[in-house]
């Protein structure tokens, strides 16, 4: 990759960003300095301390979507030369210093004659930090609005400083009203107390012209100052965009047009597990990491955009119907919708009969589970997914290339030692502390959902049942049944372990608090549903504690299997 590493003027960067040579990227984020940082900024150009270099692409044609530096007019795609990958921040922050008809925020100087001509009580120049400030551009106008009220008041511009037409006159002003002072030392003193505002070189690696994509992405996020890290869809954004295909909108028109199974997800899910999709399926060769998402062409996601928004929000629809996930507290693996999405689509593209839907939606069902068992799905389960899909694919293609997940089931609930070896294993794993197994207490609140669960402290309806926790998707939280908080826990070990929660409302948990189980008056159905008991549910002491536990993991452990078909 070809560099070219040297300083440029920054009045040249500010004027070639207003002018529209210089841009940003559209995945850039927006500019979120404070006045109070740009200040600090302002003080090290004036001073011609270093502010870091700026790191520029130049592509050899812009492709991708671009963006106008803030309060900027827009740019036209034709007159962009250049790119601004790392120092956005930082720019923008300095047009809004010396370009005062761009910026909401004034900044000038107090007391200029102080800080030019003046020296402290130990010899020492003023610092220029103690007489830099900033109000709101209309409160600054009702103030000093005028050349004449900036000058008597001994108030400038910090454009005005940068620029010796404009200091002149400001200079010529403030001398007329202050005959002790000399127009000649008021410049020269500008110039050796703040040298940088007038001539300021800013170190810029110019990277080369044929730089893809996923590079770009991966210098942006390795430079980038705030450590904001880039995402794929801020990337397809852009890639799109010269292709018309407007990717943040059509994500949006998604979740609108399915809001009722989405919104219960909020933002854990987002437009790259639509891409994902498109990615498996494109013709370069399936992949669903960053790579190959990023290879689309806007041809290709514009025809098949709808197939893949089908298969994604089919496959929530078989996630919430057939393993009880209704909710992001509920999904084991972001990633895993996936599999389910593709053996779905691929089964319809195939148009298999009825008898294969319902061995491939049982087969489906089958996996989730199984992936708990066997924590499937802790680590690297990017590529896990991939091989489920592939797996899943090959065998609707092909009904004697059977997924060996699904052999695994088979050879252990036909082997009544290894059943019960993994049983017990499991029993183990929800005895033990909640840490590192995210996946598994998703998937055990699942399965309590799936099971009719009902909201412990929610409203009663007619006929004595609570309100199901499944009307409040959305806002279910992992409830501990005997509560963690307060002076109960005392004495009680493992008590944050995945046997002692069930799925609630958010009110609902909030409600229980610090409830112990025998007070909640538990129905039949509620025993039930939460695979509880109210005998094992009595005194609040640890050997009551342990031995809840101990019944409620071996009762989670057995659905889970029965789920198997055990």
């Amino acid at each position: 990759m070809k560099t070219d590493t040297k300083p440029e003027e920054l009045k040249d960067l500010i004027s070639e960003a207003i002018g529209g040579d210089l841009a940003l990227p559209e995945f850039q984020r927006d500019f979120v300095w404070k006045p109070e940082l740009v200040k600090l900024l302002i003080s090290s150009v004036a001073q011609d301390w270093p502010i870091g270099s700026f790191l520029i692409w130049k592509p050899a044609e812009i492709d991708l979507a671009i963006k106008k530096f803030e309060r900027l007019p827009e740019p036209s795609p034709e007159s962009v030369k250049r790119l601004v990958l790392d120092g956005q921040q930082r720019l923008t922050g300095l047009i809004h210093a010396f370009e005062d008809d761009y910026s909401d925020v004034t900044y000038f100087v107090r007391d200029l004659h102080t800080l030019l001509l003046e020296t402290s009580q130990t010899g020492e120049p003023y610092d220029i930090d103690e007489h830099l400030d900033h109000l709101a551009s209309s409160k600054f106008k009702e103030r000093y609005g005028s050349l004449d009220v900036r000058a008597r008041a001994g108030v400038a511009l910090v454009s005005e400083l940068a620029d010796n037409a404009r200091f002149v006159k400001w200079a010529g002003m403030y001398v007329s009203s202050h005959a002790d002072t000399d127009l000649a030392d008021l410049f020269t003193a500008r110039d050796a107390r703040l040298p940088g505002l007038l001539d300021y070189g800013v170190p810029c690696v110019t990277i080369g012209e044929n730089l893809e994509l996923p590079a770009v992405a991966r210098i942006f996020e390795t430079t980038n100052k705030t450590g904001v890290k880039l995402s794929t869809v801020d990337l397809m954004i852009a890639r799109l965009h010269p292709s018309g295909f407007r990717l943040r909108d059509r994500w949006d028109q998604l979740q609108l047009e399915q809001a009722e199974i989405m919104h219960p997800y909020d933002n854990e899910l987002d437009a790259e597990d639509v891409l994902r999709l498109l990615a498996f399926w494109q013709p370069t060769g399936g992949g669903i990491t960053r790579a190959p998402i990023l290879r689309l062409k806007g041809k290709f996601v514009t025809a098949n955009w709808d197939r893949a928004g089908r298969a994604f929000v089919h496959a929530l629809e078989f996630l919430r119907d057939r393993c009880g996930v209704i909710d992001k507290a509920l999904l084991p693996a972001r990633v895993m919708v996936l599999p389910v999405a593709i053996a779905l689509d691929r089964g319809e593209e195939l148009k298999i009969g009825a008898h294969r839907q319902n061995v491939l939606r049982t087969a489906l069902a089958k996996w989730f589970w199984w992936s708990a068992i066997r924590d499937r799905y802790r680590r690297s389960t990017n590529t896990r997914a991939l091989q489920d899909a592939r797996a899943f694919v090959g065998w609707i293609n092909d009904e004697s290339q059977r997924p060996e997940f699904l052999n695994e089931i088979e050879d252990v609930l036909g082997d009544a030692s290894r059943l019960e070896g993994e049983r017990v294993a499991l029993q183990d794993r929800l005895r033990e502390g909640r840490r590192g197994e995210a996946a598994l207490e998703a998937t055990v609140l699942a399965l309590i959902n799936k099971r009719g669960a009902q909201d412990l402290a929610g409203t009663v309806m007619e006929g004595g049942e609570r309100e199901p926790v499944a009307k409040s998707a959305g806002d279910i939280q992992p409830h501990h049944l005997f509560p963690r908080k307060g002076g109960m826990v005392v004495g009680w070990s493992r008590v944050d372990t995945i046997a002692n929660l069930t799925p609630q409302s958010g009110r609902s948990n909030r409600q229980l608090d610090n409830t112990m189980p025998n007070a909640l008056g538990l129905t039949t159905n509620d025993q039930h549903a939460h695979l509880l008991r109210a005998d094992d549910m009595g005194a609040s002491n640890e050997t009551a504690f342990h031995a809840f536990v101990d019944a409620r993991a071996a009762r989670i452990a057995a659905a889970m299997f029965d789920e198997l078909g055990a």
